[in-house]
């Protein structure tokens, strides 16, 4: 699990702040920590009574706090980095004359998007922008290090020529599109089932997260008197 929940935060911010930050060993023992303390706030901070909350809630992230702004000033110079090339670019009159290409990661997204939901980024604030891309790493290590995690050892635990028929399929892959193509990836069906099997069996999410499906007039009483013995999971 500390392996693969490494290897996930490397790539997963190889796209978030990309080179050399996604390799840089500090940054990301700081951003793991981080995801993991703000988890541990979260449900701490849940099991509180609702007077209790708005007294000691702001004391118990307090450290939650610290480790995201240990983090968050690795990133900062980065997104300060990405708005200043982004002005001299916009500041050319031919942009193809311009010798740098955009990294094609979140934070160019973020600054692409321009819709209302990233319009606070727009305004040019490498905090803002540092602060919006770092955030993805809450759910990055732990969530996604998991699943990994479960698929590799199902997938050994399984007899030989499941392994050997993902990994032909791989190699047949990346030796037709290269490593990275979506269009390869999207061709890698034996790997998508495999890796939904794996989620169908090991479901993260009934255990984080609770989903009722509401009657259609409502609850009564008895509804949140006696609840039923197991919950129901809807879909939608």
């Amino acid at each position: 699990m500390t392996a693969c929940a490494n290897i996930v935060g490397q790539i997963t911010n190889r796209m978030l702040v990309g080179l050399p930050l996604c390799r840089d060993a500090t940054f990301l023992r700081r951003a793991k920590r981080w995801s993991r303390v703000v988890l541990q706030t979260a449900w701490l901070i849940y099991m509180l009574s609702g007077f209790l909350k708005p007294l000691l809630a702001p004391l118990m992230a307090v450290p939650s706090i610290l480790c995201h702004h240990r983090a968050l000033q690795m990133v900062i110079p980065v997104a300060q980095e990405r708005l200043e090339r982004r002005e001299r670019r916009a500041a050319v009159a031919d942009a193809s004359a311009c010798d740098w290409d955009e990294p094609l990661d979140y934070m160019k997204f973020i600054l692409d998007e321009g819709s209302d939901a990233f319009n606070h980024v727009l305004t040019n604030d490498a905090t803002t922008l540092a602060r919006a891309a770092f955030m993805v790493n809450a759910a990055a290590f732990h969530a996604t290090g998991l699943t990994l995690a479960n698929l590799l050892l199902d997938v050994f635990s399984a007899p030989a020529h499941v392994a050997d028929a993902l990994r032909a399929e791989a190699l047949a892959i990346q030796r037709e599109y290269g490593l990275g193509s979506k269009l390869g990836l999207s061709k890698m069906a034996k790997m998508d089932s495999a890796i939904r099997e794996n989620m169908r069996l090991h479901v993260l999410g009934i255990k984080a997260m609770y989903r009722y499906v509401k009657p259609k007039d409502g609850f009564t009483g008895l509804d949140l008197v006696a609840p039923s013995p197991s919950p129901i999971y809807s879909l939608g």
